[in-house]
């Protein structure tokens, strides 16, 4: 039976454990440009002779980097505090920098690059990125110019985890991977390439690679552009987007969950999963005739959900995080109760029974929800639970969000708990949502606010919650 399946993509880092990399010495046989039909620019790097010398810069201080304003991306000041680029650009959140990865992964005869399950090759391995300059602008479309932006993004998401009270020391400093070539090819009997699609447009989390987690920066792609899609903004440029991913590594470490079941490696955690409708796009959802849906799906969601929020939290909780981005304007904005296309908010038993379905629907493309997608799930999930929170801690700013920012880190603890004493095959939203009730309100005993947040978002389980394990006062 052919399933729907996340379709994450397998990269393999060598070595593992952060062992030094083998790296040519020599400029002249660095590749200087990193260009693929697929992407939108020729990637490269600006300053070849660091890249070719034996150490960069011990510290990075002020630089410009690239950032989306809700209009544009333009030129801002960003101060790196505690960064250094001497032998891999690195900072508290990440443990070294790398660029110029290649994995090309060959289907198995009868299938589509959507549904693809073939060994995976590293055609080339990632080299160390090395700075030499201080408070120079490196190009926007530069490796060290991406890399920058996203570490700028990764630092500020960082920051305000350590402001959260029961902020854990546990965190791990990640990798930062930008702009991998990732293909998957499908050849003919001779083998001749028939087909050949790029990962391209997404940002990804994965939280055991190589034994370390990674952040991944996928190029901006050709056929989005074609498309009209995200026009003037690269999705690293955006700071809402790799806080998001920033929020599966908190989600990762409270919960102490890599994957359910084995605790093992759990493979990417993309900030979307739809088809943008050009062919062979980005990676996504390979819809088929049948689907089997279980308890790691639901915890997918809830996951997605939890990532949103938490990158909700990092800006202060102020609407239009998303502003003037394609795809995620409105639909991924906390503080908004509607998707774009006017779809409420409300896990109610329409959203669910589509979700586990065992019949795919058909995606309409990323301006429509699709909600057998768990970013999709996740982003209902995500507005009852900040709705709920916002009960729970009232009030606006930096200092409400801190307090709604804790209330996030015990969830995800309560959700580890719950999740190692369950089996996977029961794990449900009934489950995973009421941590965050016995989150806000331990003793069961919730206020008359957080009940009627509750009737109002997640009204398939409030008859049972507030009638038989929940007071409302």
């Amino acid at each position: 039976m052919r399933s729907l399946l996340l379709a994450p993509v397998a990269l393999v880092l060598l070595p593992a454990c952060g062992a030094p990399l083998k790296e040519q010495q020599h400029a002249e046989l660095i590749q200087q440009l990193r260009v693929d039909d697929a992407f939108a620019d020729s990637y490269y790097v600006d300053d070849l002779a660091c890249q070719g010398g034996d150490a960069g810069t011990a510290a990075v201080g002020a630089a410009q980097i690239f950032q989306w304003q809700g209009d544009a991306t333009r030129p801002t000041p960003y101060a790196f505090a505690n960064t250094n680029a001497s032998l891999s650009l690195s900072s508290h959140a990440i443990a070294q920098s790398y660029y110029d990865f290649h994995q090309s992964q060959v289907c198995r005869d009868g299938e589509s690059t959507d549904a693809c399950s073939g060994p995976s090759t590293v055609v080339g391995t990632q080299k160390r990125l090395k700075l030499c300059k201080d408070g120079y602008t490196y190009p926007r479309t530069s490796i060290e110019g991406v890399a920058l932006s996203s570490l700028a993004n990764i630092n500020s998401a960082e920051t305000f985890y350590h402001k959260v009270p029961g902020a854990s020391d546990a965190l791990l400093p990640s990798y930062l991977l930008v702009l991998p070539t990732v293909e998957k090819v499908i050849n003919d009997k001779d083998g001749n390439l028939l087909k050949r699609a790029v990962s391209t447009d997404n940002l990804a989390y994965a939280a055991n690679f190589g034994g370390t987690p990674v952040f991944v920066v996928y190029p901006k792609g050709k056929k989005a552009v074609s498309e009209g899609l995200w026009k003037d903004v690269n999705l690293w440029e955006i700071p809402w987007g790799l806080a998001h991913e920033f929020g599966h590594h908190v989600f990762r470490t409270h919960t102490g969950i890599v994957k359910l079941g084995d605790n093992s490696v759990a493979g990417f955690n993309p900030i979307h999963s739809f088809n943008t409708g050009f062919e062979g796009g980005n990676e996504g959802l390979a819809l088929t005739a049948e689907r089997n849906v279980g308890g790691e799906d639901v915890f997918n969601a809830i996951n997605e959900g939890y990532a949103d929020l938490f990158s909700f939290y990092t800006f202060g909780a102020k609407a239009g995080l998303t502003k003037g981005v394609d795809c995620f304007e409105t639909s991924r904005d906390l503080a908004s109760g509607i998707f774009a296309d006017g779809t409420q908010k409300v896990l109610d038993q329409k959203i669910l029974a589509t979700f586990l379905s065992t019949t795919a629907d058909a995606n309409r493309g990323c301006r429509f929800p699709n909600f057998q997608d768990v970013h999709a799930v996740g982003a209902v999930v995500a507005y009852g639970v900040e709705r709920l929170f916002s009960a729970a801690a009232p009030g606006s700013g930096d200092a409400a969000a801190l307090k709604k920012a804790a209330l996030l880190l015990e969830w995800a603890r309560r959700i580890g708990d719950v999740v190692r004493a369950t089996d996977a095959g029961s794990i449900s939203f009934d489950l995973l949502v009421k941590q965050a009730l016995l989150t806000v309100a331990p003793q069961k005993k919730l206020t008359a606010a957080e009940c009627a947040v509750i009737r109002a978002q997640f009204p398939v389980y409030a008859p049972t919650w507030l009638k038989s394990e929940f007071s409302c006062n």
